[in-house]
């Protein structure tokens, strides 16, 4: 995938545009000041055999929100990559997801 000059020029509205991030429906509800908050609706698509959501997506909802944060402190003129991330599962997730 491969960006615009138009679409470099306004970073913020790059998350919008990831395939991934559209084939999951996560939605941003804001990126500022290295804080950031993410939803995952609730999906059958995403759904495992609990009738959860899976944690694969859970998982990239919190690598995502982290990044998110971390580009927002930066202004977003720079990007961020995950370098390790460990997750412990406390319940499966349902309904409609948040992460701070």
């Amino acid at each position: 995938m491969t960006f615009t000059p138009e679409e470099l020029s306004n970073p913020r509205q790059l998350f919008d545009r990831v395939p991934f991030i559209r084939l999951l429906g996560l939605q941003r509800v804001f990126s500022e000041a290295g804080r950031a908050r993410l939803q995952l609706p609730p999906s059958d698509d995403l759904g495992n055999v609990i009738g959860a959501v899976h944690g694969g997506a859970v998982f990239t909802l919190l690598d995502v929100v982290m990044a998110s944060a971390a580009v927002s402190a930066l202004d977003f003129r720079r990007t961020a990559v995950t370098l390790n991330i460990n997750s412990s599962y406390l319940a499966p997730g349902r309904g409609l997801l948040t992460a701070d």
